[in-house]
This record gives structure tokens, C-alpha cells and sequence, in this order.
């Protein structure tokens, strides 16, 4: 990604009280990814990894994959 994102991002709230639950791996994960570095890195994901899934699956017609070999 050449150009600098124009968008503020998405609004995430969370709750302060610790005896709730503790964060979950997707709450985790999910605030990775919207602290700056992760906005970075994750944009990468897109022009290096996205396009050869979409390859195999729209020229090559497989819609699914196993998880074997």
C-alpha cells in the first residue's frame, strides 16, 4: 500500500472491569491490529497473501481447502 489511509478506522470498546472475564483471543487480536504498527503490517497482508487465495480459488475453482499436506 503506496498511499496513506484516509479513514480514521473503526470505534472498539471495551470494558474496563476485570473481574468480567479476562480478553479473549479475539479482543487480542483485534487490538493489534488497530494500534499502528498492526494497521501496518496487516495492509501488507493484502498485496502479498489475499490475491494468491483469490487465484486459486476464482481461476482454479477450488472453494475449499483441507488442512492436510
Amino acid at each position: 500500500m503506496r498511499k496513506e489511509p484516509n479513514k480514521t478506522g473503526r470505534q472498539v470498546q471495551f470494558l474496563n472491569d476485570n473481574e468480567l472475564k479476562t480478553p479473549s483471543y479475539t479482543d487480542k487480536m483485534r487490538i493489534k491490529i488497530d494500534s499502528p504498527i498492526g494497521r501496518r503490517q496487516y495492509s501488507k497482508r493484502f498485496g502479498a497473501i489475499e490475491p494468491i487465495f483469490g487465484n486459486i480459488k476464482v481461476n482454479k475453482g477450488m472453494k475449499k481447502f483441507t488442512f492436510r499436506g
